[in-house]
């Protein structure tokens, strides 16, 4: 698991109080307001090895009842990586949350030694905190345990370009209501851990058949924004965004 420590505790990728209050109530919870993204990349010939010590971590919350709840996910294309995912309804829940585990001195102590053992098999770790972007997120609220797979969307938006980005995503936003798209995404603002102006785009899906219907979906979107509204998208894409990478991740029960 990707560790990301603070005062010596783990915080832990969790779907957060707030989420399972909301399954409680009926429906799929919204994306939360804050993630915090450990990445672990995994060395070359070990990503069984590693998967089987990962077994090791909920044996210990297990074992300390600890409340807080996670999900991993493993990249199918890209870097070989594991992220875990730590959803929170504000930082200063975040900020609770890593008080209370703090407090645990046993199950801090337990947690150091399978870090420790952990580092057997990765070449580096790495940790974001991320904000939402509720505004040009897209589509009805999503039931993630009922999905199988993610794609993450990584922009690098160029220096003072952010509002450039935020016009071309609410541009695309709008162009997929009008042309009745149906995949819903989320957009996160990277607040710390990575460059400033780094937006993670995450789109959920049960498979990846999803992607057969890419194609006819962009045509969707074209026909929606029309030849004016697509030049400028793409000049705002041009001049705003220096770089971005698309990588599918599994869910890793």
């Amino acid at each position: 698991m990707n560790r990301i420590l603070t005062c010596g505790t783990l915080l832990l990728a969790t779907l957060g109080p707030v989420s399972l209050r909301a399954q409680a109530a009926g429906g799929p919870p919204p994306p939360p307001t804050v993630l915090v993204i450990g990445r672990e990349e995994v060395k070359v010939g070990v990503r069984s090895a590693h998967a089987d010590f990962e077994a090791k971590w909920p044996a210990a919350f297990t074992k300390y009842n600890e409340p807080t709840h996670y999900m991993a996910m493993t990249s199918n294309s890209g870097p070989n990586e594991a992220w875990f995912v730590v959803g929170y309804p504000s930082f200063a829940a975040m900020e609770k949350d890593n008080d209370r585990q703090g407090a645990n001195a046993p199950m801090s102590a337990e947690l150091s030694q399978l870090s420790k053992g952990d580092a057997e098999f990765l070449t580096n770790n790495t940790s974001m905190i991320l904000q939402l972007v509720p505004e040009i997120g897209f589509g009805s609220n999503v039931a993630i345990p009922m999905m199988r797979y993610m794609e993450v969307i990584t922009y690098r938006v160029r220096p003072g370009h952010d509002g450039d980005f935020m016009r071309a995503a609410t541009m695309y936003r709008d162009a997929a209501t009008k042309g009745k798209i149906t995949r819903p995404w989320a957009v996160y603002r990277a607040v710390s851990g990575a460059p400033m102006g780094t937006y993670l785009v995450l789109l959920p899906m049960k498979s990846i058949a999803v992607w057969d219907q890419g194609d006819a979906d962009d045509k969707a979107i074209m026909t929606a924004m029309g030849s004016d509204g697509m030049n400028s998208l793409n000049k705002l894409v041009s001049d705003g965004v220096a770089t971005y990478t698309s990588q599918l991740f599994e869910f890793s029960p």
